[in-house]
């Protein structure tokens, strides 16, 4: 076949909230005939269609492609070949997963000799994946299977029980900032965030701040909440009394390169950003460590800038705490 003559389509349609999941437009124009061959693709893993959703997906395909001589075929695509609702739908095959790794099978078997290889590998190493992730033929998903079946409360519990990623990092974490000789109380940590004063700051900083456990006005935080594959250091100013948040944004802001970023509840400067994909580093302790370790340098370097603006007025921080704790 001539690639060249083939277009695929993912995710196609003009609405953004119904679109085929796979389109693929050949040009098959012979002589004076001109038309394409259109494959429409949905595939439905554990999920139901929406009504009339196919009827849609093939009255779109029909409109765009109108051609006298072209010509459509759906398939609709399951694990196991059954369609997930009883409405009729004339003009779609199905499809299983099954019927995916014969075929697939069949163009190995046949036409192997004329690929290169790393095509052929990549044919063979997704119809593994097929027959192991999704089919779950080979023995050992088999035995999985019937090991859930038997004690599926139990497995039910787990996984609803289990400890996200960021709990998973959180005691790495606060080992290495407590290693590099800071202090990171338990009780001032957040999912996805790990808080740290230097002993000197810990002794100083008034505990009249909103929004944190340990209730401190100011800390150094480590961002890693979210879905993004990065992580932060800042210097954070936490909501709370307002008086205060005054005075350290003052102090703080007058030092060099203190770029700030101010919501409506938190005050942060000097952020230190750095890849962090927590999906790998929760398995891997020594990975998280040295991840961390690359980064101590510029993170050390911003918490000894500001320690030493913030104790150039340790008496006016002293008094801050003092005050607003006896109230």
């Amino acid at each position: 076949m001539d690639l060249s003559r083939v277009v695929v389509h993912r995710e196609w349609g003009g609405d953004s909230k119904k679109r085929v999941d796979l389109l693929m437009v050949i040009d098959h124009t012979y002589g004076s005939q001109e038309g394409n061959l259109v494959i429409c693709i949905e595939n439905k893993v554990d999920s139901r269609d929406r009504e009339n959703q196919l009827d849609y997906y093939a009255g779109e395909v029909h409109d765009r492609y109108s051609g006298e001589h072209d010509r459509h075929l759906f398939y609709y695509l399951t694990p196991d070949g059954e369609r997930y609702q009883n409405e009729a739908q004339n003009d779609w095959r199905l499809l299983s997963y099954r019927d995916v790794i014969d075929l697939l099978d069949r163009l190995l078997d046949l036409g192997k000799a004329s690929m290169s290889y790393q095509v052929a590998q990549y044919i063979s190493d997704y119809r593994s994946i097929l027959k192991q992730e999704i089919t779950m033929n080979d023995e050992s998903n088999v035995l999985a299977r019937k090991i859930y079946q038997t004690h599926r409360e139990l497995f039910d519990f787990i996984l609803d029980h289990k400890l996200s990623f960021e709990e998973q990092l959180m005691p790495g974490l606060l080992d290495v900032i407590r290693e590099w000789g800071y202090v990171a109380h338990d009780k001032s940590q957040g999912k996805g965030y790990a808080h740290f004063l230097t002993p000197a700051l810990d002794e100083l900083v008034p505990r009249r701040g909103k929004g944190i456990p340990g209730r401190e006005s100011f800390v150094f935080e480590l961002d890693f909440y979210g879905d993004k594959k990065y992580a932060l250091c800042k210097a954070l100013i936490t909501d709370g009394d307002p008086e205060i948040r005054e005075q350290l944004a003052e102090w703080i802001k007058l030092l060099p390169g203190a770029e700030t970023a101010t919501g409506k509840k938190w005050i942060t400067y000097f952020k230190v950003r750095w890849n962090f994909d927590k999906e790998k580093l929760a398995s891997d302790p020594q990975a998280l460590r040295a991840n961390l370790e690359e980064q101590k340098e510029a993170i050390m370097a911003m918490v000894s800038k500001v320690e030493t603006c913030l104790l150039a007025h340790k008496d006016e921080l002293l008094q801050m705490r003092t005050r607003k704790e006896k109230k």
